[in-house]
């Protein structure tokens, strides 16, 4: 039990840890002219659904990118670290896709942004998943046994 939310911890941070990353990669490569650094959430909110033609479709497709990434590792470490269970793993899952849907209705993007975003997080979980449940497989592990209580 405490494997397993310590390895949904460890995931989640991975995974947001990733975005960070990613998005700041980004903002650097793909900067948005008028976007100041000092900026609160809400100035940016507003600036963007103004603006938010003046973001480079290639920062976007990076964006989406560092998204499935995300959560492809941070699903991948708790479907490996979890143990018997896959429950950890669908947390983080469920979360990084939240997280997305908050990001999505929070700040204006365009339709085929949401539409990546969200199938590429989906796809990239499933496939941690199913690499994590054959990685733990090879190692004897059976995610789907039931535990004596």
């Amino acid at each position: 039990m405490l494997r397993s939310i310590l390895f949904t911890i460890l995931g989640l941070i991975a995974a947001v840890i990733i975005v960070f990353i990613v998005e700041a990669i980004s903002a650097q490569f793909f900067p948005v002219p008028g976007l100041g650094q000092k900026m609160s959430h809400e100035e940016i909110r507003q600036y963007l659904v103004v603006n938010s033609h003046l973001i480079p479709t290639p920062a976007m497709i990076l964006v989406v990118l560092g998204h499935a990434l995300g959560t492809f590792v941070g699903v991948l470490i708790a479907a490996k670290g979890g143990g018997e269970s896959l429950k950890s793993a669908y947390i983080v899952l469920a979360l990084m896709f939240i997280f997305a849907l908050i990001n999505l209705f929070g700040i204006p993007h365009p339709t085929w942004f949401a539409i990546a975003d969200m199938l590429a997080i989906l796809f990239a979980g499933v496939l941690a998943l199913n690499i994590g449940l054959r990685m733990n497989k090879l190692n004897g592990i059976n995610p789907h046994k039931e535990r004596s209580r």
